[in-house]
């Protein structure tokens, strides 16, 4: 405790003051000590722990903040691709066949063809109209006929089809002729398609392939199309 007088600390169990001597007050009942709550060993390790991850937690924020910046400059940018784009880009782009040799070039002639009935029967009859125009004589052409009925749908699979048609008039060179074939048994053909698929001269050289598949004809072989004359 302290003396009232000169203020300076004196013992608890002393009735004046040694240092002046001041009578002092019997003190009631006995001094109280609270003590101060004192942090434990674990305490201080987790606040340390808890300071340590908030350090770091600052310090990513900042270099994540930074790193952004530079992924977004215009020289990082990408422009993203659609999912259709990428699939267009993988999908691999068919190639047309290459054209064999004995189909290049110009099948040395110039056609067009119509259908016209037969009077009595009602048959549809085949008329094409060919003109010479490769300078040199024509001795046989061969033609592949597809039919059509009035709905447009390929109809030569039927029995009465005639598909491969074949003529071995003699065509000179800047000429032409006209040719016929019929009467077809088909009345339901009501349009056709034509292709030639070998024109054969006179001097023993061919376009065209006389032995040519159906596939490779409907590929490679010059198309006419016709339909009933008005």
């Amino acid at each position: 405790m302290f003396c009232s007088k000169c203020g300076k600390e004196i013992p608890y169990n002393h009735s004046c003051c040694f240092h002046c001597g001041n009578p002092v007050a019997a003190p009631i009942g006995k001094p109280v000590f609270v003590p101060h709550p004192q942090k434990s060993g674990c305490g201080r390790i987790l606040v340390g722990v808890l300071l340590i991850f908030f350090g770091i937690g600052i310090v990513g924020g900042i270099f994540g903040s930074l790193a952004g910046r530079n992924n977004s400059s215009p020289e990082n940018t990408a422009t993203p691709v659609p999912q259709d784009a990428q699939a267009a880009q993988q999908k691999p782009v068919p190639t047309t066949p290459p054209l064999p040799a004995k189909f290049a070039g110009d099948c040395g002639i110039t056609a067009s063809a119509h259908l016209q009935s037969d009077r009595f029967l009602n048959h549809p009859h085949l008329c094409i109209s060919i003109r010479n125009i490769s300078g040199k004589n024509i001795a046989a052409i061969q033609f592949y006929a597809v039919p059509y009925d009035v709905y447009g749908n390929d109809i030569s699979s039927s029995i009465f089809s005639q598909k491969r048609l074949y003529t071995d008039k003699l065509i000179p060179a800047g000429k032409g002729k006209e040719i016929t074939f019929g009467p077809f048994l088909d009345q339901e053909m009501k349009s056709v398609k034509l292709y030639v698929y070998s024109v054969y001269f006179e001097d023993g050289t061919e376009w065209g392939d006389r032995e040519a598949t159906r596939s490779e004809i409907l590929r490679f072989g010059k198309s006419i199309h016709a339909t009933f004359q008005k």
